[in-house]
């Protein structure tokens, strides 16, 4: 089997989709804390 050369392109594709998985899921966490600041007023009690 050939192992695929790890190319610049490549680097830049796979860290561009890891670094947008991760500005989604911080706007989610953002979302999620806002709504738990709305309906339950911050308390975790």
């Amino acid at each position: 089997m050939l192992k695929p050369k790890i190319t610049l392109q490549y680097l830049a594709k796979n860290i561009s989709i890891v670094i947008g998985l991760v500005l989604i899921w911080r706007g989610i966490w953002y979302v999620l804390d806002g709504l738990d600041k709305w309906i339950f007023g911050g308390s975790h009690a």
